[in-house]
């Protein structure tokens, strides 16, 4: 995670702080959240009054040394938005481009409010055992994100699964989107099973001209095969974006599919747990598909496309 904070924010924040939840999470976020990078618009000679004079800043320094920046919307730009949060006393001009981009802007006034109505949104359940009424009920349209990691061994296996299901899935989460999203789809199964491996690669091409002609300007999309290493068991139904996770037991292709005991699950990094999780998951799948897109690696197998 890449952490934007304007110091007149950290002033605010103490002087406001108390019990409510909303700024429990925002301060678990900046004390406590491991593996992060923090930007704080000081001097480097202020730093020990700072840490002397303001607790939160402090606190930030217990788990992260904070980085000395001029000003903060100039540092953010440089970011590569892969995990990017800023916190500013005002809320600027710039937010929103930034948000475009695929990072996520709060104010000191707007903050609660803003996490608050992604709580409402994005922390959801599904039960399953009734029926499956379509991929419209999601709302995916306040979370600012870049990247899309789907995993689900069965979402290409035929046509029909594709058509109500895969599509319809990522129309939902990239509605509003502006900037172009990148998509990897994880999968056991292209196609048919007794598919030859050309046929498997055929019928990927196909899917992929598919998916890219109907979302041409918003999607940068490459399929993998999610068995063929032993690193990792991808065996969980997931979908990442670069701040949420939400996942499946029976997988996505329930659409027209009978009721089952499972469930769908929808959590965000205001969860330390989904953070952390995030985290590690993210990078467990990122080394897969670094492998598979490594120079070295030959296999008979279909693999990637393209």
């Amino acid at each position: 995670m890449e952490l934007f904070i304007e110091k007149e924010f950290l002033e605010d924040f103490e002087i406001d702080f108390d019990n409510n939840p909303i700024k429990k999470i925002v301060k678990n976020i900046i004390t406590s959240y491991g593996d992060k990078r923090v930007f704080v618009n000081y001097n480097e000679n202020e730093f020990v009054t700072l840490k002397v004079e303001y607790e939160f800043f402090a606190l930030i320094c217990s788990t992260s040394s904070p980085i000395p920046v001029e000003k903060i919307e100039e540092e953010v730009r440089k970011s590569n938005f892969s995990q990017t949060l800023v916190f500013s006393r005002n809320e600027e001009s710039w937010h929103k481009e930034i948000e475009e981009k695929g990072g996520w802007c709060f104010s000191f006034e707007n903050y609660q409010s803003k996490i608050e109505s992604i709580i409402e949104t994005l922390h959801f359940k599904v039960d399953l055992s009734t029926r499956f009424n379509g991929w419209h009920l999601l709302d995916f349209s306040e979370v600012p994100f870049n990247n899309l990691q789907i995993t689900d061994g069965y979402i290409l296996k035929d046509e029909k699964t594709i058509q109500q299901n895969l599509f319809p899935l990522i129309e939902t989460l990239i509605n509003q989107k502006k900037d172009k999203v990148a998509i990897d789809i994880l999968v056991k199964e292209v196609g048919f099973k007794t598919a030859t491996e050309e046929k498997k690669k055929e019928f990927a091409k196909k899917q992929y001209q598919k998916l890219n002609s109907k979302f041409s300007s918003l999607i940068k999309l490459k399929i993998y095969l999610s068995n063929l290493l032993n690193d990792i068991d991808l065996h969980d139904r997931t979908v990442f974006t670069n701040f949420s996770i939400l996942e499946s037991g029976v997988g996505f292709s329930v659409v027209n599919k009978k009721i089952s005991n499972s469930q769908m699950l929808s959590t965000s990094i205001f969860e330390k747990y989904t953070y952390d999780r995030l985290k590690r998951l993210k990078s467990y799948q990122q080394n897969y598909i670094d492998k598979l897109n490594s120079n070295g690696f030959q296999s008979t197998k279909f693999y990637k496309y393209p």
